[in-house]
């Protein structure tokens, strides 16, 4: 008797992850919905995103496709740095599955306002060969429009989720960080090494994210994060493309392309 591959998909109990559920059962996958909570709320306090609603609507999506649900705390698995292995491993899945805007061989998806593969761009070929975007080939609308077709009308209306969501809806990322990671000052200079001005942590930063420098109204943008020496390189705007396409795609296309 043939076996079909048993595909864990991240249930985040929105539209898109709902969807991309559904395409898979469609496709004729084993699939069991994982609700993941990442959220300690006994360390934390009330601070947190509403886990419990969400909770709810993965369920609710699970029971109207008819497939198992459960739920796995990742809170422990974040800091031993296990995520996406408690799926593989005691679950007994083949594949992992989200609803992210994106293809496995990180191309753009359909949807240039949604696409998200950029942000998969570190993975590595041995972790995006065991994974499957079921929505990366659809816009938003086409998203939720299939949402309704198969009665997930309320999951199909909620409001996109613009923040992170581990971390609160309010709360400001920086100081959530320095609670677990020691802030260490250091200097932000040019690529010519130009001295800019000083910074209180590399982890404050993310590429492309824009630095307020006084006297300059255009800004400076990181384009590289020496974690070693503490260190922050910025551009300014007029470099900030060129030094994407010359430096960082040539990268993300050695590292990521995957040939299935």
């Amino acid at each position: 008797m043939q076996r079909w591959l048993r595909v864990a998909v991240g249930l985040s109990g929105g539209v898109d992850s709902a969807v991309a559920t559904w395409i898979l059962k469609k496709r004729g996958f084993d699939v069991i919905g994982v609700y993941m909570n990442s959220w300690d709320h006994i360390e934390e306090g009330n601070s947190s995103c509403p886990q419990t609603k969400d909770e709810a609507d993965a369920r609710y999506v699970c029971e109207k496709l008819h497939i198992p649900f459960t739920t796995v705390n990742f809170v422990k698995e974040y800091w031993n740095e296990r995520l996406h292995n408690h799926a593989i491993d005691k679950l007994g899945a083949d594949l992992v599955a989200t609803g992210h805007y994106a293809s496995v061989k990180l191309l753009c998806s359909a949807d240039p306002l949604k696409d998200q593969t950029p942000f998969l761009c570190t993975l590595q070929q041995k972790q995006l060969r065991r994974a499957l975007f079921p929505i990366g080939s659809l816009t938003k609308t086409q998203v939720r429009h299939i949402a309704r077709e198969q009665g997930l009308g309320s999951i199909a209306d909620k409001p996109e989720s613009m923040g992170i969501c581990f971390v609160g809806k309010r709360r400001n990322f920086d100081s959530f960080i320095d609670q677990y990671i020691e802030p260490r000052p250091g200097k932000i200079i040019t690529l010519e090494e130009k001295f800019i001005g000083h910074h209180n942590g590399v982890h404050h930063f993310t590429l492309g994210k824009r630095i307020g420098v006084h006297g300059c109204h255009l800004g400076y943008f990181v384009a590289h994060i020496d974690v070693e020496k503490d260190t922050i390189y910025a551009v300014r705007p007029s470099i900030l493309q060129a030094f994407f396409f010359t430096f960082m795609v040539p990268r993300i296309r050695k590292r990521s392309i995957v040939h299935l």
